[in-house]
């Protein structure tokens, strides 16, 4: 492979992203995103100039008087970036960074750059992420971005014995999981089982001690990035959580409440077959099947069967 194909694939993965967000690219246009409004964008910057402290999410803002700043990776766009521009700036430039990951990933497992330019683009505008951008899920997006660097990284890391490439896979890592703390600690679970088949692929070229020593690096990076993040999170959920009084609510509330999330035991099937449950009619549970609703919600959803008519007309 020479380096002028890949340049071409990643011009390619550009082009891709310009085609997918002409709309609002060309010119500069605000994106409408549920979850990231540019009222909460502008919020967050007065928050930031009156001396508020804020823990800079990339898809909203929680913030409190007092305490310390905590800076993130999408600072400088917050600070520098007009509010209404923020949102397309980001899903722009972190659907093409998750494409330019998705690609290096996968040339690096030997196939062709255009193989890897199809892999990355069928990321890119796969239902798990550009459908993300109306929803508001900028956290994803970021996600999916580092976490396609980090597992390049590993590869790299692990098949050539890198320090220096574990540490920036472990940088990575903490932005992806800081990202999107839940999916992104399922994923990582998927990357160890991937980082386990690599050691025992490679276990000819051993080296141990220089292994143990680049995934030591890439733990400590991944903690160091994630931590104030994470901290911050456990804190002010902990501020809300004493501030609510739990006294009022049933036990069965309680549960409700907790498992809203949780994919029912009867669906199990969705794993195989995603949206064969239908999705909900009510603005208030947009998601594939009961999922996102407890008890008192609607249970009302265009199920398989409509899905079979519309696919067959």
């Amino acid at each position: 492979m020479t380096a002028r194909n890949h340049w071409l694939a990643v011009a390619g993965i550009a082009l891709a992203t310009i085609v997918t967000f002409h709309s609002v690219l060309l010119p500069p246009r605000p994106v409408v995103a549920n979850d990231s409004p540019t009222a909460n964008v502008m919020v967050g910057r007065q928050w930031w100039e009156s001396g508020r402290s804020v823990l800079w999410l990339t898809d909203g803002y929680l913030g409190r008087n007092g305490g310390v700043m905590t800076y993130g990776l999408t600072t400088p766009f917050q600070r520098w970036l007009p509010p209404e521009y923020f949102n397309t700036a980001l899903f722009a430039l972190f659907t093409f960074v998750a494409g330019v990951g998705c690609y290096l990933f996968l040339v690096s497992l030997g196939l062709s750059p255009l193989a890897g330019f199809t892999g990355a683009c069928a990321l890119m505008l796969s239902g798990d992420f550009i459908t993300c951008v109306f929803s508001g899920h900028l956290g994803k997006f970021t996600m999916w971005a580092f976490l396609m660097l980090s597992l390049w990284l590993l590869t790299l890391g692990i098949t050539r014995r890198s320090i220096v490439a574990m540490l920036w896979c472990g940088i990575c890592t903490g932005i992806g999981v800081s990202g999107q703390l839940d999916v992104g600690f399922i994923v990582c679970l998927f990357y160890a089982a991937w980082a386990a088949l690599l050691l025992w692929q490679t276990r000819e070229s051993k080296k141990w001690p220089r292994m143990a020593a680049g995934f030591a690096v890439a733990a400590v990076a991944a903690f160091l990035y994630s931590s104030m993040t994470v901290v911050s999170l456990l804190g002010l959920a902990n501020q809300g959580a004493s501030n609510a009084s739990e006294e009022e609510r049933s036990p069965q509330e309680k549960w409700n409440w907790a498992t809203q999330w949780s994919l029912p035991k009867q669906e199990t099937l969705t794993f195989i077959a995603p949206g064969f449950y239908g999705f909900g009619h009510s603005g208030d549970s947009p998601y594939w099947g009961r999922i996102g609703q407890d008890a008192n919600w609607p249970a009302q959803h265009q199920g398989f069967p409509r899905f079979s008519i519309n696919t067959q007309g």
